[in-house]
């Protein structure tokens, strides 16, 4: 809860206003982040490297799509794809496919 917080206070920094729609969709980052570095969504044990650099990447991610020019809503699009292929991949390797 501090840690939340301290984000909102940071946010509301960097936007120089208040706005309570202005954190939608960094849960799907997050979230894609997470799954990306290794922790299966369904319920295991995740390690603080893989998290960092499933973190990374969807930094680099994003900035390649901003630099591209690509729309706010492709982006999403993107993101949310490669949760569920994330996803998907690691329910075909729990299963022994």
């Amino acid at each position: 809860s501090c840690f939340a917080a301290a984000a909102g206070v940071f946010l509301a920094g960097r936007i120089v206003s208040g706005d309570p729609n202005v954190g939608l969709l960094f849960e799907l980052d997050t979230v894609t982040a997470v799954a990306l570095g290794g922790t299966q969504l369904s319920g295991g044990i995740g390690s603080l490297h893989g998290t960092v650099i499933g973190a990374l990447v969807m930094a680099l991610l994003a900035n390649g799509m901003n630099l591209a020019n690509v729309s706010p809503f492709v982006q999403t699009a993107i993101k949310g794809g490669i949760l569920l292929a994330v996803v998907g991949l690691q329910s075909r390797k729990k299963m022994g496919l």
